[in-house]
């Protein structure tokens, strides 16, 4: 496995983080609406991908990011230091359920741990980092409806399984969904992922999206090429 992954703006060390740069990650980071947002929140931000993300998106907003594992933490700022973005996005090792910032985020950012397996692997960092036992979806929604501004936003991804019961969780806890994009790995499956952003505040329409990211040949559809165009580096011939 490789120990770095290299973006067009800025490259990801993480042979010590708790999880790999991965897809959702990549996807939630493009597709979130960052616009209008000055604060912003990266629950669990592991390597500094999404917070990283974040930051050169929305080139006037400060990115905060948080996550319980130290060594993930340490990679982070290191990620960061190295980036052209170092003066607005800071790193903590933070626990979002007892995190008491001194501002208000305008939106918040989640790749979550989702797997709820009875079986847990040994290592206690990635069980945090995969699995509800440490950080059920219920805690998460609480702590960060404490964070958010009033107006705020918060986008997550997640399996589409898990994301049918966490949206009934949340519309029942005064939470309304405003946009959402299904994803597929290929055409003609079943979605794999759920790209989701809620509000505490009901909005008159829900824009819902879909995504294919693979072509019948192995390749990046287009769509999925032009949301991480910003991101990804071109393709070698």
């Amino acid at each position: 496995m490789n120990n770095s992954f290299t973006f067009r703006q800025f490259e990801i060390q993480h042979d010590r983080c708790a999880m790999k740069v991965g897809t959702d990650g990549v996807l939630l980071g493009a597709w979130a609406d960052l616009s209008g947002s000055n604060h912003i929140l990266d629950v669990g931000c592991g390597s500094g991908l999404i917070a990283l993300m974040a930051a050169q998106r929305a080139p006037h907003s400060h990115v905060w990011g948080i996550d319980v594992d130290a060594s993930s933490v340490e990679q982070a700022l290191q990620n960061v230091r190295n980036s052209p973005f170092s003066d607005r996005v800071q790193l903590f090792l933070q626990d979002v359920r007892t995190y008491s910032p001194s501002v208000s985020f305008s939106h918040v950012l989640c790749n979550p741990p989702y797997y709820t397996e009875q079986t847990l692997p040994p290592d206690d960092a990635r069980m945090r980092a995969r699995h509800t036992a440490y950080l059920s979806l219920e805690s998460l929604l609480e702590s960060v409806g404490r964070l958010l501004e009033p107006q705020g936003r918060f986008s997550l991804i997640l399996p589409t399984q898990t994301a049918e019961l966490f949206i009934t969780h949340a519309m029942a806890n005064g939470w309304y969904i405003v946009r959402t994009c299904k994803v597929f790995t290929v055409a003609h499956k079943p979605p794999k992922r759920l790209l989701l952003t809620l509000s505490r505040i009901s909005s008159d329409t829900i824009e819902n999206e879909t995504l294919v990211l693979q072509e019948k040949t192995g390749g990046r559809t287009a769509e999925y090429a032009s949301l991480c165009a910003d991101f990804y580096l071109p393709k070698k011939d």
